[in-house]
Order: C-alpha cells, then sequence, then structure tokens
C-alpha cells in the first residue's frame, strides 16, 4: 500500500482532479490526513494492483466466459477419449486372450500328432 499526494493519484490513475475528488467522496479510494504545518495533506492510498476501468473489466468477464467454455468442451473431449481407451484396451484385451488360447491350441495339436 503506497500513499500518493492527489498530483501523483492523479498521474498513477490517469485520471482528472475532478475525477479522482469524485472517487474519493464515493469510497472508491482510500485517503489519509496528515498535519504539514498549519494545514492537512491529503494523501491517497492505492495499492500495487493493477486499476482497471469498466470496459477493461467485461473484456476480461467475457474472456474467462469464453475460456471456461472452452474448458469444459475440452473436459467433455476428454472423457469421451477416456471412453474410447477403455473400450480399446478391453478390445485388445480380449484378442490378445483369444491369440494365447489359439497358440495353446496349436501346441497341443502338434503334440497330438507325436
Amino acid at each position: 500500500m503506497r500513499l500518493l499526494t492527489k498530483a501523483q493519484a492523479c498521474r498513477e490513475l490517469d485520471v482528472s482532479l475532478s475525477t479522482l475528488d469524485r472517487r474519493i467522496a464515493a469510497g472508491e479510494l482510500l485517503t489519509q490526513r496528515e498535519h504539514h504545518g498549519r494545514r492537512h495533506r491529503l494523501y491517497v492510498a492505492l495499492d500495487d494492483r493493477v486499476v482497471v476501468d469498466q470496459a477493461d473489466a467485461d473484456r476480461a468477464k467475457t474472456a474467462l466466459a469464453v475460456a471456461q467454455e472452452r474448458v469444459r468442451c475440452l473436459e467433455e473431449q476428454v472423457a469421451c477419449l477416456r471412453g474410447l481407451l477403455e473400450l480399446e484396451q478391453r478390445r485388445s484385451a480380449e484378442l490378445l486372450d483369444d491369440l494365447r488360447s489359439e497358440r495353446a491350441e496349436r501346441r497341443r495339436r502338434w503334440w497330438q500328432w507325436w
């Protein structure tokens, strides 16, 4: 948390002095008064987080919604592919069992010839 003068806060937030005063009055920004001789000096408390405007917030929400939908689609694809993998693994196991039983039968037939 940094304490800045109103002028510094205006530059940092890229807003006018009147806009800064409105935000302070609305309680959007925290302030601290300190004695400076006979007068008080008002400092604006800003944290190190990035301040975004409403358009940026809307774009971020839209991007988040798109990303969440994409994740949901990918999760469905993964579930489908897991099902296909399990099916192929069962099929491969059955084919391997058939192959082993066929080899065993060939060996039996071979020994019967002797």
